[in-house]
């Protein structure tokens, strides 16, 4: 087995564990837009996957509250 074969099957082992695991999972980029948004998380906020992904986590959950991080130092 090669090394990008590996990498595909370790990439869809970890999207089924995201998508089967029974805690609500929502990732979200630097911009704030969620990324990733698994099975539990559409069952906890009642919203389609589709209808998450892309958008700003504070449109999904309203009274989120995200540390202020300087991402390129990691200084607050």
């Amino acid at each position: 087995m090669n090394k990008g074969s590996m990498s595909v099957s370790r990439a869809a082992v970890l999207e089924g564990l995201l998508h089967t695991c029974s805690s609500g999972i929502i990732a979200i980029d630097r911009q704030t837009n969620i990324i990733l948004f698994n099975e539990a998380a559409e069952r906890l906020t009642q919203l389609p996957r589709g209808d998450a992904m892309s958008r700003p986590i504070q449109s999904v959950i309203p009274d989120v509250s995200l540390p202020s991080v300087h991402l390129s130092s990691g200084e607050r």
